[in-house]
């Protein structure tokens, strides 16, 4: 499919998406600067195109997202596994769509070239900067438990990426796990990665970013919420169907070089909607898949830890993604083959 068909067929392919009048008002769709297909729908206005008003929100971290849905700030928003997995405990109103992404190279543990740090037993003694409740903290959390080193004999210092930006600048940590952008800027500036996501993943612990809705939009205005997860869909077919076209967008949205933005885009998952609807990721017919049964264990780990006060019985977890939206999203790009 070409991608100017690609971009008409959002509007024009199903029932829900041609609907004749547009949704009142504007929704706020909170997103992560990250090297994913949200950036080709915000960049093709493919939500417009589909009758939608957007207001895009930029957040660091999925803790900025679940406190900006707290707040009922944001519509719509992203977070981390671990995020959501905390979201959830702490009774937070949302509801998961989709997974936007699932993250390798893009996030890793850098630490300075001239420090002796050659493994992770090596971190004894070190300063690490992460963002705290992140998918990068709980992947840091377990490689301490993996490798048998005692939290305590590692000094975790809770910040954002541009904040451990800054503090590499000043030397005042030895390493950081993030992702990018900051991750590449900090191994440009005298930095190597000892470990990356691909790394956990080869001990099952897989992490990813979740698309998530209030409650009460799902609820009140579930044609709404259809029309933009079609609309993430058909971005998430072009990124696949049209790379180059995708790498000049991840170029522009993040200010990147191209080979940057290409790197990025290996370095991260993109699932094709239909694939997610499989035993391996969401499942299907009320039978949750492996990705989304991950977020329990999530939280127990995180409970275990004292991150999370209490963590609720499995059906708050096994009812956390409402699938019907990305289940109508799959029968249209059907529909349009």
């Amino acid at each position: 499919m070409s991608a100017a068909i690609l971009i008409a067929a959002i509007a024009l392919a199903s029932p829900i998406a041609a609907a004749p009048e547009a949704p009142s008002g504007t929704i706020r769709v909170g997103y992560l600067r990250l090297a994913n297909a949200q950036l080709v729908s915000k960049a093709l206005g493919l939500h417009e195109r589909a009758g939608l008003k957007v207001e895009w929100v930029p957040f660091e971290t999925g803790g900025q997202v679940n406190a900006a849905i707290a707040a009922g700030r944001i519509d719509f928003g992203a977070v981390g596994t671990p995020p959501a997995a905390a979201g959830i405990s702490a009774g937070l109103p949302y509801r998961g769509l989709f997974i936007l992404n699932m993250l390798g190279s893009v996030e890793g543990l850098v630490v300075r070239a001239d420090l002796p740090i050659s493994a992770p037993t090596d971190l004894s003694g070190k300063r690490i900067a992460v963002p705290f409740g992140s998918t990068s903290y709980y992947l840091l959390l377990s490689l301490l438990r993996l490798e048998h080193i005692p939290e305590n004999a590692v000094t975790l210092v809770d910040m954002t990426p541009s904040q451990a930006r800054t503090a590499w600048d000043r030397r005042e940590i030895d390493g950081a796990w993030l992702w990018e952008t900051a991750l590449h800027q900090m191994v440009a500036d005298g930095g190597r990665i000892l470990i990356d996501n691909r790394d956990m993943a080869k001990h099952g612990l897989a992490v990813g970013d979740i698309a998530v809705v209030t409650k009460a939009l799902a609820e009140a205005r579930p044609e709404l919420v259809a029309r933009y997860v079609q609309a993430e869909c058909a971005a998430i077919t072009f990124w696949h169907d049209h790379p180059e076209e995708t790498a000049q967008i991840v170029e522009r949205e993040l200010g990147v070089d191209p080979q940057e933005a290409a790197r990025m885009m290996r370095g991260t998952g993109v699932l094709p909607c239909r694939q997610q609807l499989t035993s391996a990721y969401l499942g299907q017919d009320g039978n949750a898949g492996a990705f989304a049964r991950s977020l329990h264990p999530i939280a127990r780990f995180l409970s275990g830890r004292g991150r999370i006060r209490e963590v609720p019985d499995d059906r708050n977890f096994d009812n956390f993604f409402d699938l019907r939206f990305l289940n109508n999203a799959y029968a249209v790009e059907t529909t349009q083959k």
